[in-house]
């Protein structure tokens, strides 16, 4: 140990060279070896860790196992180079998860390898290096929740629960470099009175009140839809002419006498969301329309004054904001295999320029200029996944220009339920069926999770584009896959070392 020419290892090699953080712990007391702990702890004052989130509501369909995998690979594929290789741990949020997803996997063993019934999930993400599972919340047909490691002792959970009522949500808290992480997979119910997150909010300040808070990776199906908004207002434009469209035909359903109805979108409304969903400037702009809420407050109470770690003041949740041009998450149809076969004909007609143009009069001229090196390679990746896709995995590029017909066949055209791009009332309440659901929120205490200077670091999200999936007999999930890359800050007063 002293012979170590850089104490800049990592905290996870530490790990495995000593087999646990209680180790490390004890080692601190050990003149021998106190350099070297001092020298990790300043390395560990103000550094981070890297997280793969990703959501899922399954819809309890069956996923065949290669799309599972196809897709997971499919989602990360677009994180920012590096991010599996430098990610710590892996948070799978899943609602609605399928009760059909036992398949025979490779599991880890002193001989080498033995097979046994396991999860799918398991075996998508022992693919990508996350082989340990530190804890698992949930139960089938429910909304579940997984944290997949590198390594596992770098994790120690000490609280968690799973709840259905009011909403689904399944939470846990692990300790990761002394400090205490939230995670959570939540589905919302849309059909109650606003705010509709008080459920989930009421659980996470009991977590708070039990172990304390340092941060928090909260992911999943929040249900808000696409609403009139004062942000489209301002942005002016076509989405300021489809909020105060939209405003009107919600106005009229929810006039109507009938508890529950389904109500189609007028003709010009609805065009104007078709040619607004073709192009990523159009996205953009019809973004202003989220109606999902930027920050949930947590219900004042007294945090935990005890269990290790700093801080323990988490106070709210921050929502992540969307990608540049992403398409949105729900309601996806694929009646006739058309949104499938009209994407990818767009697409490849279209090409994957970023530049805007009227995606009907098709692409606009260039001249041909030679690919540089970087160019070349990742051409040649995009056609190896290509041509390595199974069927039934699709991604929705947020850099893509489609026709009118190809967002009808993706938003508006279901198997005769009628509920797609359609306003629903239920109650008092009416929405349209077409929003950016699946959504991340972090949260960073406002203390614990600084660094040694006196500007706060929050954590920092990256998010892939949107992945859709055919299940079973490819009958469509009708929410997307969504990935992040987060980058959570961890401070040296919550170090594994004090104490």
């Amino acid at each position: 140990i002293r012979s170590c020419p850089r104490p800049s290892i990592s905290y996870g090699a530490m790990i495995g060279c000593f087999g646990s953080p209680a180790t490390l712990r004890r080692m601190s007391g050990d003149g021998a070896t106190a350099h070297v702990c001092a020298s990790l702890q300043g390395k560990l004052a103000g550094s981070s860790s890297k997280f793969l989130v990703l959501t899922l509501n399954e819809g309890k369909l069956r996923l065949p196992p290669d799309r599972l995998r196809a897709a997971v690979a499919e989602a990360v594929r677009g994180l920012p180079e590096g991010a599996v290789r430098e990610a710590a741990a892996v948070l799978v949020a899943r609602q609605e998860a399928s009760r059909w997803d036992m398949v025979t996997v490779p599991v880890p063993c002193s001989c080498g390898s033995r097979s046994a019934v396991g999860e799918q999930w398991d075996a998508a993400m022992a693919g990508l290096g996350f082989a340990s599972k530190v804890i698992e919340v949930g139960g089938f047909g429910q909304t579940r929740l997984a944290l997949y490691a590198k390594d596992g002792s770098e994790f120690e959970p000490c609280w968690q629960c799973s709840t259905t009522f009011n909403c689904s949500v399944a939470l846990a808290v692990v300790r990761h470099r002394g400090s205490r992480l939230l995670l959570g997979s939540v589905h919302l119910d849309s059909h109650t009175e606003d705010p509709r997150e008080d459920p989930v909010l009421a659980a996470i300040a009991e977590a708070r009140a039990a172990v304390g808070l340092d941060a928090a990776l909260v992911a999943g199906d929040f249900n808000y839809a696409m609403e009139p908004t004062a942000r489209a207002m301002a942005f002016g434009g076509k989405a300021a002419l489809v909020s105060e469209r939209l405003q009107s035909e919600l106005t009229k359903a929810q006039a109507q006498q009938a508890s529950k109805s389904v109500t189609a979108l007028p003709e010009d409304l609805q065009g104007f969301l078709l040619e607004n969903l073709a192009t990523p400037a159009g996205r953009v702009a019809l973004a202003t329309l989220d109606g999902t809420p930027e920050v949930l407050a947590l219900p004042f109470g007294q945090a935990a004054s005890s269990g290790g770690g700093g801080g323990g003041e988490l106070g709210a949740l921050r929502l992540t904001g969307l990608g540049v041009g992403t398409f949105p998450t729900y309601r996806l149809c694929n009646k006739d295999n058309l949104a499938f076969t009209r994407f990818a004909a767009d697409e490849a007609a279209f090409g994957r320029d970023e530049k805007e143009f009227n995606c009907c009069e098709g692409p606009p001229e260039t001249a041909e200029e030679p690919l540089d090196s970087s160019e070349k390679r990742l051409l040649a990746q995009d056609n190896e996944a290509k041509a390595t896709r199974p069927k039934g995995v699709l991604t929705l590029r947020s850099t893509a220009c489609i026709s009118a017909d190809a967002v009808k066949a993706c938003y508006f055209e279901d198997n005769n339920k009628g509920h797609s791009g359609a306003i629903k009332k239920r109650g008092s309440y009416c929405r349209l069926g077409i929003g950016w659901m699946d959504r991340l929120y972090v949260g960073d205490g406002p203390g614990s999770l600084a660094g040694n200077d006196s500007t706060e670091r929050h954590s920092q999200a990256v998010q892939s584009d949107p992945i859709f999936i055919l299940g079973e007999n490819d009958e469509p999930l009708d929410h997307a896959l969504m990935t992040w890359c987060v980058d959570v800050p961890f401070a040296g007063a919550s170090s594994p070392f004090k104490g």
